[in-house]
């Protein structure tokens, strides 16, 4: 892992008319780094998670991915960033081929030879009408277009919600294979903590749209001495005595 900063929150608050979603966050993660962002309903991991690709724009604050602010992200730029939203959307009249033609002309990097793997493991086929895939399928769609194009960073939201326990473990398995390959920054979303524990590196929570804690997870478990499910009451409470000493910058 380097120490280059690839996403970096500058006192960032973000209302959407009288309501905070985001107060007050400055964080720095490093190239390289596998983030599980946790919290409750409502706490502003979408919201978060949205700023990093300018899908929407601080009202007060900067935010930095690679180095330049989300609205003068180049096309390049934009390129370089997979996004698997929780419930993606895609125009509902083409076919899972014809979707993957339009995408992949807008990506030099597309690995074929990696879409032909996807489209196996994740059990897609491409004659199959974007209309009728379930939202399970939609998901492993979503996956696939986040990944071919060898991204240099991986936002997922939620992306395993709507996956049974043995597709969970798939694309955990293809994560992780990705990773090995390509070192991408991943800040990861879910409820599903086990699931995610043994991939994550650092661990962020958020609380009432603030940040609890931020720190490598190795670290988390030495300090409390328990697992994901069991830091999670402790590491999302915004006054919490236990999770004193949070830290929003990238060790």
């Amino acid at each position: 892992m380097t120490n280059a900063v690839l996403v970096q929150f500058e006192s960032m608050t973000k209302t959407f008319n009288d309501v905070v979603a985001l107060r007050g966050i400055t964080l720095t993660v490093p190239a390289g780094a596998v983030v599980g962002v946790i919290g409750r309903n409502g706490s502003g991991k979408s919201t978060l998670l949205h700023h990093v690709n300018g899908l929407q724009l601080p009202t007060s604050g900067t935010v930095r991915t690679f180095g330049v602010p989300t609205p003068e992200l180049t096309h390049e730029q934009m390129a370089r960033i997979g996004v698997v939203h929780q419930h993606s959307e895609f125009p509902q009249h083409l076919l899972i081929g014809q979707l993957l033609g339009y995408v992949r002309a807008f990506h030099t990097a597309w690995d074929a030879a990696l879409e032909a793997v996807l489209l196996e493991r994740l059990q897609l086929d491409t004659r199959a009408k974007i209309s009728t895939l379930t939202p399970g399928n939609r998901q492993r769609l979503a996956v696939l277009l986040a990944l071919c194009p060898h991204p240099a960073l991986l936002l997922l939201d939620e992306p395993f919600s709507d996956l049974d326990p043995e597709m969970r473990q798939t694309l955990l398995a293809l994560l992780m294979e990705q990773y090995a390959e390509d070192r991408p920054t991943m800040l990861l979303s879910s409820h599903l903590l086990h699931d995610i524990e043994p991939v994550i590196t650092h661990v962020l929570a958020l609380d009432h749209g603030a940040i609890t804690y931020f720190d490598e997870f190795d670290a988390a478990k030495e300090r409390h001495g328990a697992n994901l499910e069991q830091l999670f009451p402790i590491l999302t409470r915004i006054n919490s005595p236990e999770a004193a000493g949070v830290s929003t910058g990238a060790n």
